[in-house]
């Protein structure tokens, strides 16, 4: 993917609130094996599903909610629409999959989307081949972006680049499975965000327009007390949950099947 189509790449995602929506995060669009997703943290999707009842919850009240939102530029008059994608399917099954082993709890959430849907607005999908591969990582100190939309972003405005850097090897101990520290903590509501890097082309020429390369999704502050810097997982968490035949959780994704 090229530097200039990565704005179109996330999207501002928002839960509904009193008839209106409110932002709880960023996520992705990927695309793999011919089939088009969204990716987002784990943590997101009860956000949107306890939204600020999380007492009726703890009392085993289940409430099926209605969907988040994805807030999307038409290409035919360039306006903004928040487009709903289902955390439920009619039956109340969870269309959502997340992690797919219990010792592997990645905080990761990965929805399939009917492209159909999506092809009259203007959205960018990351390929598998603009990845960083499954069995790479990133070298302390090596130069990263995070792109996200902010906290009290509409979800219309342009998302913001932060730059930042791989933290020491000391400081990768905060780091989950298939996870990476970085030197910026950033802010509530970048749960979501891309993690990506610079691709100089050893052949490249000054008139070419720079690649960049997915490197993964932005989790939130570590550690939560203290914020020192930021986590991510790395991209290919989504894919592995994507490949999986299926996840750990229950059918409304908030324990483990099994309890």
């Amino acid at each position: 993917m090229f530097y200039s189509e990565r704005l179109r790449s996330v999207v501002a995602i928002r839960r509904q609130v009193n008839g209106r929506t409110a932002p709880v995060g960023s996520g992705l669009f990927v695309s793999l094996g011919g089939r088009r997703y969204l990716v987002t943290c784990r943590h997101v999707v009860p956000n949107v599903i306890i939204g600020d009842d999380c007492n009726g919850y703890a009392r085993g009240v289940v409430v099926f909610p209605g969907p988040l939102c994805v807030r999307l530029k038409a290409k035919d008059n360039q306006r903004f629409i928040d487009i709903p994608v289902e955390i439920f399917d009619s039956g109340k099954k969870r269309k959502w999959r997340s992690f797919p082993y219990e010792d592997r709890p990645w905080d990761v959430a990965v929805f399939e989307l009917n492209e159909s849907v999506l092809s009259g607005f203007d959205v960018k999908w990351w390929r598998e081949d603009e990845m960083l591969g499954a069995e790479e990582s990133l070298a302390a100190g090596e130069a990263i972006r995070i792109l996200s939309h902010a906290e009290s972003s509409t979800g219309e405005s342009v998302p913001e680049d932060r730059d930042t850097e791989m933290e020491s090897l000391e400081r990768q101990i905060w780091s989950s499975d298939l996870g990476g520290i970085t030197s910026n903590p950033l802010y509530y509501g970048a749960s979501g965000s891309l993690v990506y890097r610079f691709v100089k082309e050893s052949d490249q020429t000054p008139e070419e327009e720079t690649r960049i390369q997915a490197v993964g999704i932005f989790t939130g502050a570590v550690p939560i007390e203290n914020a020192q810097g930021g986590h991510f997982h790395y991209i290919q968490t989504a894919a592995a949950i994507i490949h999986a035949e299926r996840d750990c959780l229950d059918n409304i994704g908030l324990s483990f099947e099994s309890e």
